[in-house]
């Protein structure tokens, strides 16, 4: 719906009224725009503005390095760095206040000291270390994804199973789904 109905028809009215912007700042301007509302759609606060302006301008900043080609390193670096500006939109979005949001990040970057106890994370297992450390070389293998078969062999199979059955006894208390806590 934002896109047929919001970020095209901005996109459009954009670039007949500012020509001169050109279609790679139109395009990025609508972007962060269109995810601006959508955050205010998923709540009227501002951390849910902050978390669609933030997606906004990753998207553009994806747009560019795509449009481009920009050369930015091996495929796991840029997995890593994916999965680190997702996780400090979810800060954004799972916390209550602008205020409440800078403390996470404060905790999460050293500022508060180093105690896991200020966001309720239990204390890190050697268990855990070892289950990541094999989920990274696992998931950093080469992949044939483009032809949409899944990779040959029992040993990677039975890994993968043996992971999935870690991770669902590692599971904490359950939890109600995101959007069931509105």
């Amino acid at each position: 719906w934002f896109r047929a109905y919001l970020f095209f028809p901005l996109s459009r009215a954009l670039l007949k009224r500012y020509p001169r912007l050109g279609p790679d700042r139109v395009r990025a301007l609508s972007l962060v725009l269109t995810m601006t509302l959508i955050g205010w759609w998923h709540g009227a606060s501002w951390v849910f503005l902050a978390w669609g302006a933030y997606h906004g301008v990753l998207l553009a900043l994806h747009a560019q390095v795509r449009m481009y080609r920009w050369p930015l390193g091996p495929a796991w670096l840029g997995r890593a760095a994916t999965f680190f500006a997702v996780v400090m939109g979810w800060v954004l979005f799972r916390s209550d206040s602008v205020a409440m949001a800078r403390s996470i990040y404060a905790a999460l970057f050293g500022f508060h000291g180093f105690d896991w106890s200020v966001l309720g994370v239990p204390p890190l297992h050697w268990e855990t270390v070892v289950f990541v450390g094999i989920l990274f070389v696992l998931t950093n293998l080469p992949r044939d994804t483009w032809t949409l078969r899944p990779r040959a062999g029992w040993a990677f199979t039975a890994g993968m199973a043996l992971l999935l059955i870690i991770s669902l006894l590692m599971l904490g208390d359950p939890k109600a789904f995101l959007y069931f806590q509105f």
